[in-house]
């Protein structure tokens, strides 16, 4: 493991996420009124967006939409950004100062931004204890708006909610943190959308004295029925979303927090920010396996252990940071034990792992076919698909979307007189044993998988150049397992032509 780089931000850099499809990463700077934008490939700090407010997170993608939430740290209002280009597109909440202090959780005046669905989001108060449902619309065409619909009161100040996406129940879950000073403990809430209704069904209470316990963060268990509720005070809360009964206690550690799931092994990891060891729990009994000590004793007053945590395709290894150690480390899931360790420096608390493509470069000075390896699906099957326009890199190209065996795209090429010519191009994936497919597709054939792919200049397109011309300039692909936008399995392909164009 190896130290690539620091990147330069603006002042207190805490979350950084991805923003959307787009190959940027945004940096929520909370001392500064925008975010910083990171080039996750080159890894340099390309530009700012300015905010009417500062940053808490901007983890909220709109898939549908292509627009990305940041909620804002000191003021209960969020900023809608279009990532391909970087614009704030609407606001929605108060643009008003707030400084909450009733609750745990801290001074920040918004929760984590979330969508309900493709057109309905949350705007958390913490100050005011309520959660705000809020409708985008409009397109990226057309310009987008915001509008007020309702709002909630909660018992105490929400901090997020948990990642579920349930558009037929509307049905949701949030963290009310709990407020130590009034004796409120915190609690799961199951928040309820109707139409433009949004109400609190049930709630669940942890367990304990209220005036020593909070809470922030609860992620879903695998199997779809389960929530994990860590609390500040040392436990893991297990609650059933059928009955909102509380099924288990697990003793953790102190400011258990972030669960991790490893489905293919059965275990959870608990990040216990307040502690120095992370906890291993059997997500089949709920129960605590072991500890395992990944940090010191607190030297500079940050939390011990990271909000971020990633784990390999394969289930194999665990990685997160020691905050205030200032150390990246790596968990053997089969040893159950530290593997390796690199101390970066600095106090890392929150971030996003991605992955730096391999990029493959060709020459193409005619038509060509080269040599693919299948990259696996999602769902375990063998495929191989590759897109072009945002996500490509250096010459982005246009796609058409072609309905039959091949797809059709254009790129800008120069003569030797430095003219540029607008270029078509064929191109299609040979399945080994089966047909041609669009370079776009991700199907199978019997269990065929791609082997070749091929790029062919277009004979009827590009009959307005004349024979004999020399084009030159490059286009870029990138191919990516299907259809997960934001997977880390991806390739770049470049293409660097020399190309002097033939007779009819």
């Amino acid at each position: 493991m190896t130290l690539l780089t620091d990147v330069p931000t603006n002042m207190n850099p805490y979350p950084v996420d991805k923003a959307g499809n787009t190959k940027n990463l945004y940096v929520s700077t909370r001392n500064a009124d925008s975010i910083d934008i990171i080039n996750s490939e080159t890894m340099l700090r390309t530009n700012s967006i300015n905010l009417s407010h500062k940053p808490r997170s901007a983890e909220a993608y709109n898939e549908s939409l292509g627009v990305v939430i940041v909620a804002g740290a000191d003021k209960p209002m969020s900023s809608i950004i279009d990532p391909n280009t970087n614009k704030v597109v609407a606001t929605a909440g108060e643009n008003t100062l707030t400084v909450p202090s009733l609750d745990y959780g801290g001074t920040l005046s918004s929760g984590h931004p979330f969508w309900f669905t493709d057109r309905k989001f949350a705007v958390i108060d913490r100050e005011n204890r309520s959660i705000s449902l809020w409708k985008i619309v409009g397109n990226r065409s057309s310009g987008f708006s915001t509008e007020f619909l309702n709002k909630v009161k909660t018992p105490t100040s929400v901090h997020s909610f948990v990642g579920i996406k349930n558009e037929a129940s509307r049905t949701y879950y949030a963290i009310a943190e709990g407020s130590p000073d009034n004796g409120i403990p915190p609690m799961l809430l199951e928040i309820k959308i109707d139409q433009e209704e949004i109400f609190i069904n049930r709630a669940q209470s942890l367990y304990g004295n209220p005036e020593k316990m909070g809470s922030h963060h609860a992620d879903l268990h695998p199997d779809g029925r389960h929530i994990y509720v860590g609390s500040t005070q040392g436990y893991m809360y297990v609650i059933n979303r059928d009955n909102m009964g509380i099924v288990n206690i697990i003793k953790t550690g102190l400011g258990s927090a972030h669960t991790t799931f490893i489905p293919k092994r059965n275990l959870a990891i608990v990040t216990n920010h307040k502690d120095t060891f992370v906890t291993i729990i059997n997500t089949e009994t709920h129960k605590n396996i072991k500890n395992i000590t990944v940090s010191t004793e607190q030297e500079k007053g940050q939390i011990l252990q990271s909000h971020t945590s990633f784990v390999d395709a394969d289930e194999n290894y665990f990685y997160s940071f020691a905050t205030d150690n200032g150390t990246f480390y790596e968990l053997d899931l089969k040893l159950l034990d530290i593997s390796r360790t690199l101390h970066t420096g600095g106090t890392p608390k929150q971030g996003v792992f991605v992955s730096i493509p391999p990029v493959f470069t060709h020459i193409m000075n005619r038509d060509i076919s080269i040599d693919i390896k299948p990259i696996q699906r999602t769902t375990g099957h063998p495929s191989s698909a590759f897109i072009g326009g945002d996500n490509t890199i250096n010459a982005p190209t246009n796609m058409v979307w072609s309905s039959g065996p091949s797809s059709k795209f254009s790129t800008m090429l120069n003569d030797e007189s430095g003219k540029q010519y607008e270029v078509y191009l064929v191109a299609n994936v040979t399945l080994s044993g089966c047909q041609n497919v669009q370079i776009n597709s991700a199907m199978t054939c019997e269990y065929a998988v791609a082997n070749k792919l091929n790029i062919s200049f277009d004979a009827t397109l590009n009959t307005n150049i004349p024979v004999g011309t020399r084009l030159t300039g490059q286009f870029s692909l990138k191919r990516l397992q299907w259809p997960n936008m934001n997977t880390t399995n991806t390739e770049i392909h470049n293409f660097e032509v020399n190309w002097k164009v033939p007779p009819l």
